[in-house]
């Protein structure tokens, strides 16, 4: 919910959250489980636990999908 509200508020295209307190993935793990809010879309996506490498990988994906759509 803060996630969204966020998203909203900030008037962002996209907002990658984490969960800080799963007890597999985060600060002193080498994996991490993301979720990406999407401007104009209602449910949220769920990444399934990956490294820290493939999730910037996912992210740097999204950024370049979004420039290519904002920028003609």
């Amino acid at each position: 919910a803060n996630a969204q509200g966020k998203l909203e508020r900030k008037q962002l295209d996209i907002l990658i959250a984490n969960d800080i307190s799963a007890p597999d993935a985060g600060f002193a793990h080498d994996n991490n489980r993301v979720v990406f809010f999407r401007r104009g879309q209602s449910e949220p996506e769920l990444l399934a636990l990956m490294s820290k490498g493939e999730v910037g990988e996912r992210i740097l994906q999204e950024v370049a999908q979004l420039l290519q759509e904002k920028i003609p």
